[in-house]
């Protein structure tokens, strides 16, 4: 991940997964590949609690999102533009 999405995970998305008590949560980062080619992904992820409701684990899976990401942004662009012209 990015150190912007690190914080956000840290900070915000795991407390919230941690109280979801099961419930599947989808949060959208901003991941680094090997390559150091950064790109857009979709992380659902739920926490695993046990009977005494202490944490266990986490479910989780990425979905790479970028080109769904350029195309909301080229979307967004066309818009604006017609509404001006």
């Amino acid at each position: 991940m990015t150190p912007e999405s690190v914080e956000l995970y840290r900070d915000k998305s795991w407390p919230e997964m941690l109280r979801s008590e099961g419930v599947v949560r989808t949060v959208d980062y901003r991941f680094v590949a090997r390559g150091g080619r950064i790109f857009d992904g979709r992380l659902a992820a739920r926490g695993e609690l046990g009977p005494d409701g202490r944490f266990i684990r986490s479910w989780a899976a990425i979905a790479h999102v970028t080109a769904e990401k350029r195309a909301g942004r080229d979307l967004r662009q066309v818009q604006r533009l017609d509404a001006v012209g």
